[in-house]
């Protein structure tokens, strides 16, 4: 499994390969290269600025008739913790996040 493929399911989220390679990038992660549980913190750490990524979108999308909800916001925020807590480190974004609905 390579780097992409293993922050795509640790997301769970349909999201363009572009905003999976920038997060993986600015962690110094390789996207195409095998997964190797060395890179495990830094994956996760990009993952939760994934997640703050997701979360700052609107969270309801409609166009032409058709309406897209995304995920639940509160577990995509308790992901972002775990991934957060189980390296010890602080979740300082959680408290201030709003998504962007209100731009629309």
């Amino acid at each position: 499994m390579t780097n992409i493929e293993a922050m795509k399911n640790i997301i769970n989220y349909p999201l363009k390969d572009g905003s999976f390679m920038i997060a993986l990038q600015r962690a110094g992660i390789a996207p195409t290269e095998e997964f190797d549980p060395v890179n495990a913190k830094a994956l996760d750490v990009a993952s939760s600025w994934l997640i703050l990524t997701v979360l700052t979108s609107p969270k309801s999308v409609s166009e032409g008739g058709y309406s897209i909800t995304y995920a639940d916001r509160e577990s995509l925020l308790k992901v972002r913790s775990l991934l957060l807590s189980y390296w010890d480190l602080p979740d300082t974004e959680a408290s201030s996040i709003n998504d962007a609905s209100f731009l629309h």
